[in-house]
């Protein structure tokens, strides 16, 4: 029984170490591979795991230094090793990876295991043999983690403004009491909207005295700037007051 017992440890440990959460639930979002805007990872190259108590903040913090979120992975389950995150971040190209793990619940179960059960009985000029099973309960318990990985590859080139954003939310607008901008979530450093002074948290209403609706709107008044400009003047609104930021180029 307890050599029977061990083979199915043996099984599951290794049931267990040929998955990988990381990979299974991923999600992609760019390819740097394809993409000759981004850096993929070299070959050769280790990724850098960083692990996070404030994914939200921490990814923000990246955008900022110039690297694009490639893909995700999200799940719930028993702790997986961290050195997967690695290696599913090998197989996309991400340079970098943030991780999150956070405790939810401990599970418990109970599984039912067939035994042979044969008994033998002697008597005079031979033995008869009954054969049957028992059922051994075998418990366990279970830490289940909800579990994040934040897959990144660096920019090559430094961004025109270096201005990221979203649309407005209904709460904001109710505080703002206006529809149209954009809220600046990321301004990335070492670049023109960096050294002017724009902050995130800023709300961008106009470029060039062009209304900034929404974020699709901003992505392509900005991107229609002519590359021959030497600056170009924003609109924001900063603690509920309108302010003009020339961003020299």
């Amino acid at each position: 029984m307890i050599k029977l017992l061990s083979t199915l440890f043996i099984i599951a440990s290794l049931s267990g170490c040929a998955t990988n959460d990381y990979k299974n639930f991923y999600s992609e979002y760019a390819d740097p591979k394809t993409l000759p805007n981004l850096e993929e990872l070299k070959p050769g190259q280790e990724p850098e795991l960083y692990t996070s108590n404030n994914l939200g903040q921490d990814v923000l913090t990246m955008r900022s230094k110039g690297y694009a979120v490639i893909g995700e992975s999200a799940f719930n389950a028993d702790h997986e090793d961290p050195a997967k995150a690695i290696m599913q971040a090998k197989a996309v190209g991400a340079t970098v990876i943030l991780v999150n793990v956070e405790y939810t619940n401990t599970e418990s179960s109970t599984t039912p295991l067939l035994l042979p059960n044969n008994q033998t009985t002697y008597f005079a000029g031979g033995a008869a043999t009954t054969y049957g099973t028992v059922v051994v309960p075998i418990s366990s318990n279970t830490r289940r983690y909800d579990q994040f990985g934040v897959y990144f590859a660096k920019w090559k080139e430094k961004a025109r403004f270096g201005i990221q954003g979203r649309d407005l939310t209904p709460v904001l607008r109710r505080e703002l009491e206006r529809n149209t901008g954009m809220l600046i979530e990321v301004v990335v450093e070492d670049t023109p909207a960096f050294d002017a002074n724009v902050i995130a948290g800023d709300v961008l209403i106009e470029v060039n005295g062009k209304t900034i609706r929404d974020y699709d709107a901003a992505a392509k008044i900005l991107g229609a700037v002519p590359e021959s400009a030497e600056s170009a003047v924003i609109t924001i609104i900063r603690n509920g007051e309108e302010e003009d930021i020339t961003v020299t180029f």
